[in-house]
């Protein structure tokens, strides 16, 4: 229709020139292949016998929970805590097996823990487990629930307050025993923290510039592909100016720092970005040297040698 050609044609037809698929077929083939390595979409057709026969079994359950009593709440965690009987209904479908088992302790748990419907902001399929936990290991008490900043959550902390803090925070409240291990586990295993994200021009430039240093102070040099990024740990007050925990320094030798301008980098590039983070090496004593990759492309000789007199200037 207009020479466009991928993988998949069907998404295209669609929205370009606003025709089916069925209609594309039968206009240029019906046996035709329209996509490769993709799957088709696919569209549920909902058969209105098996959906009429769904809402009528829930009108029939809600009938049925209308005509029951409910425990009280200290019976209710009894049957709940008694053989660790709770564990057998927690998931995600779990609650239509109680259903069927005891309708009465079904009813009782949702009564009893009411409360949770507008203090706590629970996913739909997982409302029903974090009820019975709420029960068994909380035991009605919803201040067990409450984050630093007031609200309530499952977990250790709440989600606002964790987006506000550094990471190695989360892991001394989450693992207040243990946090160093976990701590070095995550920098350790963390695909962002390892380089991974580095430009390969940029490693050429590097590796051009280990090749002609020094065996001995090479030892000193850390990159992406040699010994990985050197990590700078921001404090409190660094970390409220930068926004950020940590800085994964490009070329590091000494205190001295080559830092390579990708244009498509994993680092915004603004001017108060670089200002702050050059602001808050150098207080640290580190010495910064920037390179554009414009200016590598254009004349890698020059960029080289210019990065090892900075590199070896000793004043």
């Amino acid at each position: 229709m207009c020479g466009y050609q991928a993988k998949q044609l069907f998404q295209h037809i669609k929205s370009v020139h606003k025709v089916s698929v069925k209609e594309y077929r039968n206009q240029y083939g019906s046996n035709e292949i329209m996509q490769i390595g993709f799957a088709p979409p696919v569209v549920k057709k909902i058969d209105p016998v098996a959906s009429d026969r769904a809402k009528e079994s829930y009108k029939n359950i809600g009938k049925k929970l209308e005509l029951v009593d409910v425990y009280t709440p200290e019976h209710t965690r009894f049957l709940l805590v008694q053989n660790d009987f709770y564990k057998n209904f927690l998931g995600k479908t779990k609650q239509r097996t109680l259903l069927k088992q005891d309708i009465r302790l079904y009813k009782s748990i949702f009564q009893h823990t009411a409360i949770l419907n507008s203090a706590v902001n629970m996913l739909p399929h997982k409302g029903f487990s974090k009820r019975v936990k709420f029960i068994v290991e909380h035991d009605y008490d919803l201040n067990k629930l409450a984050c630093g900043c007031g609200a309530y959550t499952f977990s250790t902390i709440c989600r606002k307050c964790v987006l506000r803090m550094a990471p190695v925070d989360w892991i001394k409240i989450k693992h207040p025993d243990n946090w160093s291990d976990h701590f070095e586990k995550k920098i350790t295993t963390d695909n962002k923290l390892l380089g991974l994200g580095y430009s390969k021009i940029s490693q050429r430039l590097f590796d051009s510039i280990m090749f002609l240093m020094d065996k001995k102070l090479s030892e000193q040099i850390y990159y992406a592909t040699n010994k990985g990024e050197w990590k700078i740990f921001l404090c409190e007050s660094e970390r409220k100016l930068a926004n950020q925990w940590l800085y994964c320094l490009d070329f590091k030798f000494g205190n001295k720092n080559i830092e390579f301008d990708s244009n498509n980098g994993r680092f915004p590039k603004s001017e108060l970005y670089t200002n702050t983070r050059d602001a808050i090496l150098k207080e640290r004593g580190f010495e910064i040297l920037r390179v554009e990759e414009s200016d590598y492309t254009n004349d890698p000789d020059s960029v080289i040698r210019r990065c090892i007199e900075f590199l070896l200037d000793t004043q």
